[in-house]
């Protein structure tokens, strides 16, 4: 992150609450690290139910304007500098992390975290991908989306209690949704991918195309469930750490 960035994160940070938590303490005095990154709602909470390897640190970021900040990150790669900025607020960045685990919209944003961590010579053993496609074409240029989609209409309807909560997450969720569509994937990382994927969601050539963004091996595999049933699919049938 260069120094705007980190400066933006400075402002930030006097006011909102940290934009990463630890989800589980580690053992020993440098345990593994493994980092979890969100979908589209921006918070890493989503993750408690994620079965978690014994003994490592486990850190689950969110996203600024999940907590109410709407102004500091206009791109998937501003984010990455914010979260890595925020991270490296409290000490310097770990000589290497087990696995990144990314959920929906967090596979992009983890993607490009996990860039900058290769460039800073940390080693990520792995990332692990839950149900995002590859965004290897650059986006048509098109208006900025206003309206949230079905899926998330309903979601907003579940989570929020009353009006100003149901605005904040609106807003939340179309600042992201328009993030996604803006966003190029472009480079390499130089760590194995993993990516689970529902059978009845995207289109699969676009989650084989996660096969052009690493130099080692990217697998897929097919889970019985759908997109936002992911972490109950977590908790019930567990997830295999990789």
């Amino acid at each position: 992150p260069n120094w705007e960035t980190i400066g933006r994160y400075a402002a930030l940070s006097t006011s909102r609450q940290d934009l990463f938590w630890e989800l589980q303490s580690g053992e020993g005095p440098e345990p593994k690290e493994d980092w979890y990154f969100p979908p589209i709602m921006g918070l890493g909470l989503v993750f408690n139910t994620y079965p978690k390897p014994n003994g490592h640190r486990s850190i689950a970021f969110n996203y600024p304007a999940s907590l109410g900040e709407q102004t500091p990150y206009d791109s998937i790669e501003g984010l990455a500098d914010l979260l890595l900025a925020a991270y490296q607020s409290m000490g310097p960045l770990p000589r290497s992390i087990g696995q990144v685990v990314a959920y929906s919209m967090g596979g992009i944003v983890a993607f490009e975290v996990i860039k900058r961590l290769e460039q800073a010579g940390t080693i990520v053993e792995s990332l692990v991908i839950w149900d995002k496609p590859a965004q290897k074409f650059a986006p048509l240029p098109s208006e900025s989306i206003t309206t949230l989609r079905p899926a998330l209409t309903a979601l907003v309807e579940q989570l929020t209690e009353d009006d100003q909560e149901r605005v904040e997450a609106v807003s939340t969720l179309l600042k992201h949704e328009n993030l996604i569509e803006q966003y190029h994937q472009q480079g390499k990382v130089h760590c194995p991918i993993h990516v689970y994927h529902c059978p009845d969601g995207f289109d699969p050539q676009t989650m084989e195309d996660w096969q052009e963004f690493s130099s080692e091996s990217v697998t897929f595999e097919s889970i019985a469930t759908e997109h936002d049933e992911i972490p109950a699919y977590w908790q019930k049938k567990g997830a295999v750490n990789r």
